[in-house]
């Protein structure tokens, strides 16, 4: 109970655990929105081919996509994401296109990216300031543009001090920018 002055909230919830639940009642009850937590069900190849050639006739081509990349990003959790979109794919519910433009697609790439020359980073200044350990200050970094300016500098920095000086820039204005 969450208690606020004159406001109480009292709220109760049911933990509800989708590998116990078969993905064959799930799919008898029709509900189209369901369908992309069917990968996470009890069920296997069968229930997610037949989710899939439900989702991909929906009549709305939007909803369509939206739920074919949450069929695909959930189903990740638990099949080879190869095999999904070539299922995906079959069933013309999403094109690897429209995957492309999605956002959550795009994020996903940008903190790839992110991570990636976070550790090149780190690897490039350790290498020319032995010993030296950045993790915790560069991860406070979001610009990828600014880290791999950063990346191509570090070689040409003349010490320790003028590294962590242009680190803690970055980190200002990613905070600045974030306001």
């Amino acid at each position: 109970m969450i208690d606020a002055g004159d406001i109480q909230i009292k709220v109760r919830y049911r933990l509800i655990k989708l590998w116990e639940i078969s993905a064959r009642k799930v799919l008898a009850m029709n509900r189209v929105n369901l369908l992309p937590f069917v990968p996470l069900m009890r069920g296997g190849r069968e229930e997610m081919e037949i989710s899939a050639q439900r989702l991909s006739q929906a009549p709305d081509e939007s909803r369509r996509s939206e739920m074919g990349l949450h069929f695909l990003m959930l189903g990740g959790l638990r099949y080879n994401r190869l095999d999904l979109l070539e299922l995906i794919g079959r069933k013309s519910m999403i094109t690897l296109e429209q995957l492309k433009e999605s956002s959550f697609y795009q994020f996903v790439e940008e903190e790839g990216g992110l991570k990636a020359t976070r550790e090149t980073l780190q690897m490039l200044a350790a290498k020319r300031f032995p010993g030296l350990k950045l993790s915790e200050e560069v991860e406070r970094i979001h610009d990828l543009e600014a880290l791999k300016r950063l990346c191509l500098e570090v070689s040409d920095l003349p010490d320790v001090e003028t590294l962590t000086r242009r680190i803690a820039e970055l980190v200002q204005a990613d905070l600045a920018i974030a306001k």
